[in-house]
């Protein structure tokens, strides 16, 4: 357990303010040589993050259906050629 110096120690580590930082692959309470934005408190950084990144995300998963989509169209022409069936 915990006693004198090492809780208070432990206690002011914590309490001390901290800036927020967001940089190219992550985010931290510190700042880095590569932080980009400056956030006000570690809460809306995480929100600014992960907002980015959910929109990331659903723009990777739009653009991986419309690839799978046009895959899907390219290889028809070819199944139909294949049965010996013209499409005119």
């Amino acid at each position: 357990m915990l006693t004198g110096d090492k809780l208070k120690t432990f206690r002011a580590f914590f309490a001390s303010p901290t800036q927020a930082h967001l940089t190219t692959k992550s985010f931290a309470p510190i700042l880095f040589a590569d932080s980009q934005k400056e956030f006000p408190s570690l809460s809306q950084l995480l929100d600014d993050f992960y907002q980015d990144k959910a929109e990331r995300d659903r723009v990777n998963q739009q653009a991986s259906e419309l690839i799978h989509r046009v895959e899907n169209e390219l290889e028809k022409p070819q199944e139909i050629t294949r049965a010996g069936i013209s499409r005119d």
